[in-house]
């Protein structure tokens, strides 16, 4: 089977579909984006999507939920041997969490308004380009916030999610 993006591989691609789709899980009520932690060997260690208001939570972010449920998962709150795959740009905060447990690589899909260079020199983010994909997110992102601002209907939120 061919890479799904000619950028990058096989595993790679899936990773980052799979990051997207858990954004679209959270659609519903929540700004749909998605997290993925994977090992170098494309074993999903942990993913999640935001869920802020589900959970009452004001860091509920996916990135910070994924870290969570890694660090539980592996038993360490050091994740220097995973990967993290995510739909949009993390902000201030999920770079720090990112930092802090030391995620080998972060990858990303779309640029983020609340997103910054990261300050610390070992910490790099990585673009990642596919035209399709960037499209599909930006326009499901787009349309949760007309959704969110009243300017669409909760009816059309069905047949995005199809």
């Amino acid at each position: 089977m061919p890479p799904l993006a000619p950028f990058l591989s096989q595993q790679q691609g899936y990773h980052l579909l799979s990051a997207v789709a858990g954004a679209e899980s959270g659609a519903r009520q929540e700004i749909p984006i998605g997290a993925l932690l994977h090992q170098e060997s494309g074993y999903v260690v942990a993913s999640a999507g935001n869920a802020p208001k589900q959970g009452h939570d004001p860091v509920g972010h996916a990135e910070i939920r994924a870290l969570s449920r890694a660090a539980k998962r592996v038993r360490n709150e050091r994740l220097g041997a995973l990967s993290m795959v995510i739909t949009l740009a993390p902000c201030p905060l999920c770079q720090a969490a990112l930092r802090m447990a030391r995620v080998a690589r972060v990858s990303y899909l779309l640029e983020s308004p609340l997103a910054s260079n990261p300050p610390w020199p070992d910490f790099s983010l990585e673009k990642q380009q596919d035209h399709d994909l960037e499209t599909s997110l930006s326009q499901k992102l787009k349309f949760f916030f007309e959704i969110r601002r009243g300017l669409v209907s909760n009816v059309g939120l069905r047949n995005m999610e199809r």
